[in-house]
């Protein structure tokens, strides 16, 4: 059955579908958080020695932490 009477190759996709649970804040040039209906919270980052994005598990601790002071104001 095709999911909203579409063909599979034309539906959303997130994202984000591999993320990085190993990386460093210190590497981080700058974070994006994405929030998009159907994906967990996608967290895209750029990294400082390289024109490179990943995506960012957002259940490692520095990220929680970021999250809840970025919240907080």
């Amino acid at each position: 059955m095709w999911p909203r009477g579409k063909p599979i190759s034309l539906t959303y996709r997130c994202p984000c579908r591999y993320f990085e649970s190993h990386v460093a804040k210190s590497q981080i040039k700058h974070l994006k958080m994405l929030t998009v209906p159907g994906c967990p919270l996608q967290v895209i980052a750029r990294l400082k020695n390289s024109s490179k994005q990943i995506c960012i598990d957002s259940k490692l601790k520095w990220i929680q932490e970021y999250l809840e002071k970025y919240f907080q104001k």
